[in-house]
Order: structure tokens, then C-alpha cells, then sequence
């Protein structure tokens, strides 16, 4: 009997804390627990941004300046909403280049970059900056005479000059660069930005190391060197 009445106090308390767990989680209180989760940022402003698209939402502590900027680019290019359930940098490469994105993406890219240009500076992983060259971001989306985009294409010939640097058993020669870089795709990239840190990327179409492939290119295929570098 004991037993029983145990089991019974138990399941009651259980009872209690699912009611509990479901108010607390209800529809009308899904905003105020993002406007928590957020914590620092405006709450009631950024819950309007994140409600129309999440192009910018990886924007940490955006200043009233930048946050209006946000506002204004997703208010002006509807492909934004359109376009973005996820912030850029996650964003496919198809995607930011469709031609339904593309324009969008530039423009408001460029917009929210002047607004939020102190943020975007002390952060190391943005992208938005890099998709507000339209001259860049049109040689990244460029298709190659195989139909693979430029971007895609420097991120695999990074890959094959690395393999040819490291795993060759002798040094290898110019002739062999040539071959991998030498090319109006890759070329179109590096000259279109003011260094090579610049050109677009996304969370998986990113250089590791820009400064030493764009070296490679102007010593094996006399690319040339922006001239603010």
C-alpha cells in the first residue's frame, strides 16, 4: 500500500511539472525566452528582425546604428526575408548567387556593412562585409566552363596545391601551378578585392590561407596585386 501511494505522490508531481514546462513554453512566451536568450541585445527590436529573416542574426551586441541598418536593408530587399532562414555565412553557395538572392544579398550586404561596421570589424568569422564587393561577389558566383562556380573552384584548387606542395616528393615545379591556377576564374577572385582576406566566403567556402595561394598566383601566373595591398 505504501507502495502505491508512492507511486501515486510521483506520478502527481509529474503531472505538475509537464503543466509547468508547457506555460512556460507556450507560444506567447517563445519571444520573451529569445528576447532572454539574447540577453544584452534589444529584445523587442531584434525579435522583429529575427521574425523577417536571419541574413544579419549572427550579429553579436549590434549598436542602435547597426540594428537600424539590419532594419532597413530587410525592409528594402525583400529577398532577404526571402532567401535567409539561416545567417549568410550558413548559407549555400547556390543560394547567395541565385538570381532570385544575389542582388539582395549585395545590396544589403553593403548597406548593413556601413551600419555595422565596428562590429563587423571585431568579428573574425562575419561574412557581410565580403558579399558587399559586387565586382567579388560576381567573380565568386561566375560559372567556370564546367558549370562550377569560382568560389567552389578556388576552394578545391586549394586543396590540390596543397597536396602538391606537401606530398610531393621533389619540389614541385611552375609548370605544375600553372596547370591549377592559372585560370580566369581564380584570377577574376583575386584582383576583384583589396586583399585576399577579402574575397566572399561562407562557413564552408573559406581560404584558409589567402595570403600564401595569392602569392602563388602572382609569382606562377602574374596575377596582379590589388593597389591598396
Amino acid at each position: 500500500m505504501k507502495r502505491f501511494l508512492t507511486t501515486l505522490v510521483v506520478l502527481y508531481l509529474s503531472f505538475l511539472q509537464v503543466q509547468c514546462t508547457a506555460n512556460r513554453f507556450s507560444v506567447g512566451n517563445i519571444e520573451n525566452t529569445l528576447d532572454s536568450i539574447i540577453g544584452k541585445q534589444d529584445g523587442s527590436l531584434l525579435g522583429n528582425v529575427f521574425g523577417q529573416s536571419s541574413f544579419a542574426s549572427d550579429i553579436i551586441n549590434p549598436t542602435k546604428k547597426c540594428q537600424n541598418g539590419i532594419l532597413q536593408a530587410l525592409a528594402k530587399y525583400a529577398s532577404l526575408r526571402e532567401c535567409y532562414q539561416l545567417p549568410l555565412i550558413f548559407s549555400t553557395l547556390d543560394t547567395v548567387c541565385s538570381p532570385k538572392c544575389f542582388s539582395g544579398t549585395v545590396l544589403g550586404s553593403q548597406l548593413i556593412g556601413e551600419s555595422c561596421e565596428e562590429e563587423l570589424a571585431n568579428d573574425e568569422e562575419s561574412v557581410i562585409h565580403t558579399w558587399g564587393n559586387e565586382e567579388a561577389a560576381k567573380s565568386a558566383c561566375k560559372l567556370d566552363a564546367n558549370g562550377v562556380r569560382c568560389l567552389s573552384k578556388l576552394l578545391t584548387t586549394s586543396v590540390a596545391v596543397m597536396n602538391l606542395k606537401f606530398s610531393s616528393r621533389k619540389e614541385a615545379s611552375s609548370a605544375e601551378y600553372k596547370r591549377l591556377l592559372c585560370n580566369d576564374c581564380l584570377r577574376s577572385l583575386f584582383e576583384s578585392v583589396d586583399s585576399p582576406g577579402d574575397i566572399p566566403n561562407l562557413y564552408m567556402y573559406k581560404l584558409l590561407d589567402a595570403e600564401e595561394f595569392f602569392d602563388l598566383g602572382v609569382e606562377h601566373c602574374d596575377w596582379k596585386r590589388p593597389t591598396n595591398d
